[in-house]
Order: C-alpha cells, then structure tokens, then sequence
C-alpha cells in the first residue's frame, strides 16, 4: 500500500498536483479543496517533497495553512515547516526524520507509526514556539526529538518510542504519557545561554517562559532513566506507584541527608557510586523543585545491580523521614 501511494505520485495526473505544489506551496495548497479527498481529507498520501535530501537545500513551507490534509506515508525529509497553522489532519507512516518544525500550530491532528527521529518539533521563532492542542502521538519514533517551549495542550503520547527526548520547557497542560519513556528529558524553564551566539537566539523575554506540567499524568507509563530539571513543578502530576519509583519530598535537605547516610553507614566500596548518584540527583539544574520523582533503572544500572539500587532506595526513604522530622 505505502509502495503504491509513492509510487502514483510519478503518474502524469498526480505528477501535475505534485509540481504545482513544489513551485507555489502557498497558492497550491489554498486550492487544495479541488484535489481528491479519502475519508473526508484532501488525499496528499505518499508525496515526496524533496526528492534527494542530502544534496538539496531545504524545501520552505511558510505561513501555511494545512486543514483536513492526510499526508500518510508521505516523506516530509528536507522540510523547514516555519509558523504554519495545521488542523484535522492525519499523518500515519510519516517519515518526519530531521525536520525542523518552528512556531508552528498543530491541532485535532493524529501522527501514527511516524518516524521523527532527530527532529526538532516546534522550536522557537523569535519568542514564539508554536503548539500541540488535542494531538495524539500513537507508536511514534520520537528518539533524539527536541521540543523548544510550545504548548503541549489536550495531547497523548501512546507508545510512543520516546529515548534521549528533549522537552526544553515545553508548556504542558492535561496531556498523558503511556508506554515507555526512556532517558527523557523535561525541563521546567529554558537553560540559559552560555555564548554569545545562543544570547543572539534567546531573547530576554523568554527567560519568563515556565513549563507549568499541569495535570500531566505519566500514571500508565514506563519511566527509565527520565529526567526532570530546571526548577520543574511535578505537584500537579501523576505518576505510577511501585517499588521501581520514589517521589521525593523535600529534594535539597533530602538529597543532603543522604550523602551523610551514605558516608556514615555504606560500605567503602559502594559510597563512591552512591555519592555520585546524589550528586547527580542534586546538581544544579535539579535545584529549587519543590518535589523530585526518580525511577528504580539509573540506581541499579537497569538492573544489572538490583540490590545496590535498591540499597540507594532504601537510604533516600531513610533521609526523606529524617528530612521531614527537621521541619516539624
């Protein structure tokens, strides 16, 4: 099927939808409503828009307006997509792979079994960054994706293949997370700029942005090795419950305690690596979180040291009781 809606983009009648597409994206696609439609949607399935992707600059696709599209099994490799607005459409078997999505609006859109890898889905253009509103990502490969600071509103990620991902301040509100979610990244405000090319970039005012993880519930979801940093507020959160995660109360004087413990109590040969394992738990970027949630995988090596992990468990639970005593 995915052969033959590629391969009919090379007949005379789709060929001639395709070119006028190419030479005039803005024109082409406001006459869209003349194309063929599939369950309701203009029919653009299995289109290639830059068909040498190595050799060719990328192919601009500005200030558009894509509503009621299905662009499944296309491949949208080479596209530079900047402050489009796309609505009710679907995008099933998509090859997504590193393309760069800015300040771009998405909403009641469906990406399933599409393949993101090494994108940059919504980075910012100036101080704007877009957003996803009622978005499902189902089956997605969304590995070394890295989000910039849209909204992510009303949105679901169903097994998605979410690994080394970046949400760098994204703007989360009522969206929920199952399936696995490994060495992620979320961040609760933007990491400041270190040269003077990202203090180009980054205008003042975006150091207000704040990702406020609002009723984001990762409850049906697999965590490993996820990282939540830069003063993020997991409060309004929920998480799975078991004996593989901890939800840290207090962190600062928590993580504290803990280090003594651990040099008070542990034997010689594991305090190195437990004191390293605070240590990268209370680094600076993890500072100022009113609470802190942290999986079973990075303590026990994804379970090649089950008992050292659970040992670490052990102690933080320890230290989070001797935390709270101090404050009453």
């Amino acid at each position: 099927m995915r052969n033959q809606l590629i391969e009919r983009w090379a007949t005379p009648e789709w060929a001639a939808i395709r070119q006028r597409i190419l030479a005039n994206p803005g024109k082409a696609i406001s006459e869209l409503q003349d194309y063929p439609k599939i369950d309701r949607r203009i029919d653009l399935r299995g289109i290639v828009f830059v068909e040498n992707v190595k050799d060719s600059r990328p192919f601009i696709l500005r200030r558009l307006n894509f509503e009621s599209v299905d662009l499944s099994c296309a491949d949208l490799r080479g596209t530079w997509w900047t402050r489009c607005n796309v609505k009710d459409s679907l995008f099933s078997k998509t090859d997504f792979r590193e393309v760069h999505i800015e300040a771009s609006k998405f909403s009641n859109c469906t990406f399933s079994r599409c393949d993101f890898r090494d994108a940059y889905l919504n980075t910012s253009r100036r101080s704007e960054s877009g957003s996803f509103e009622n978005v499902v990502f189902h089956r997605s490969n969304l590995s070394r994706v890295i989000f910039g600071f849209p909204i992510l509103r009303n949105c679901s990620f169903e097994n998605c293949k979410l690994s080394t991902t970046q949400f760098s301040a994204s703007q989360f509100y009522d969206t929920k997370f199952a399936g696995p979610i490994e060495s992620v990244f979320f961040k609760g405000k933007l990491d400041p700029p270190f040269g003077w090319f990202e203090k180009l970039i980054y205008a003042k005012k975006k150091y207000s942005i704040f990702n406020p993880m609002e009723n984001v519930d990762f409850s049906q979801a697999e965590l490993k090795g996820v990282s939540f940093l830069n003063e993020i507020d997991l409060r309004k959160c929920k998480f799975p419950t078991g004996e593989n995660y901890l939800m840290i109360t207090n962190p600062t004087q928590t993580y504290k305690i803990a280090a003594e413990l651990i040099r008070n109590t542990w034997r010689a040969e594991d305090q190195g690596v437990g004191l390293g394992l605070v240590g990268i738990y209370n680094r600076n970027e993890s500072q100022n979180k009113p609470v802190d949630f942290i999986d079973l995988s990075v303590a026990s090596h994804d379970g090649k040291e089950l008992e050292f992990g659970q040992n670490f468990f052990d102690t933080l639970r320890k230290a989070m009781t001797l935390a709270s005593d101090t404050l009453r």
